[in-house]
């Protein structure tokens, strides 16, 4: 169990107040709960870089997908435009054929 100090002079000296008491200087831990806390940390570090890499990847996927969709939105207004332009020569020649 971690135990709450004050440093002296004279070494360490426990305060009655544990972590909250205004006179606590330092904290010390066993080796295993030290190691507990390098593991957490280590473990914390390595999920912060997995969720960085993770969210990378989502964010190229979804730009991705959003170029496809700009392309196929692109090819589908060339094509209606393409068709319109065919019926408007088509009206344009039948127009000129009643006229003349």
């Amino acid at each position: 169990m971690a135990e709450f100090v004050k440093k002296t002079a004279l070494g360490y000296k426990p305060v009655a107040g544990g972590s909250s008491d205004s006179e606590c200087t330092h904290v010390i831990l066993t080796l295993g709960e030290y190691a507990g806390q390098q593991r957490e940390i280590f473990n914390a570090q390595q999920a912060a870089v997995n969720a960085k890499l993770a969210a990378g990847q989502a964010m190229h996927d979804v730009r991705l997908e959003a170029q496809d969709r700009i392309d196929a939105a692109e090819q589908e207004a060339a094509e209606k435009i393409k068709k319109l332009e065919e019926e408007l020569a088509a009206e344009r020649r039948e127009s000129a054929c009643s006229e003349g």
